[in-house]
């Protein structure tokens, strides 16, 4: 036997706009789209400006520590890392420490260059977006935001 599904009464879409959760995940995908289009000139995909993006900033980990960072699985990370490495853009260097061996991923020359541009790119796209703001709107959403992401990361589901 069906169960009567629960009446609603109708929501006002305008409502969202009051949720923290839809205007960060909202925003992040705003930017993301942007973002997208602007590195298309480059050639890149968004999983390959994202890792880009990334060794810039920790260059030298494991593809366990990156597939880790970029919420991937492994085997996704290494064929992106394979896709990179065919373009020039990565490349995975062999380590021996405490007697295991493992490999490293670095930006090569070129990547280097390309994860300059991206990063430029990505410093343009945030300063347009707080454009309407004055510095202390800024100081203050970046502080928000960070005492949003603290209280998340101390989540036991995080």
């Amino acid at each position: 036997m069906k169960q009567a599904r629960e009446a609603r009464e109708p929501r006002d879409p305008s409502d969202l706009l009051d949720n923290t959760a839809f205007l960060v995940m909202d925003i992040g995908r705003l930017f993301r789209v942007t973002f997208d289009a602007r590195m298309a000139s480059f050639g890149l995909s968004r999983s390959e400006w994202w890792l880009i993006a990334h060794l810039w900033f920790f260059e030298g980990l494991t593809q366990q520590e990156l597939a880790d960072l970029l919420d991937m699985t492994k085997g996704g990370l290494a064929k992106l890392i394979d896709r990179l490495e065919t373009k020039g853009i990565v490349e995975r260097r062999g380590q021996t420490q405490a007697g295991r061996a493992t490999k490293r991923v670095f930006l090569t020359s070129s990547g280097k260059q390309l994860g300059f541009k991206v990063g430029n790119g990505a410093l343009q796209l945030v300063k347009e977006s707080e454009a309407p703001l004055d510095h202390t709107q800024v100081a203050q959403l970046h502080k928000l935001l960070r005492l949003v992401r603290k209280t998340l990361l101390q989540s036991p589901e995080t």
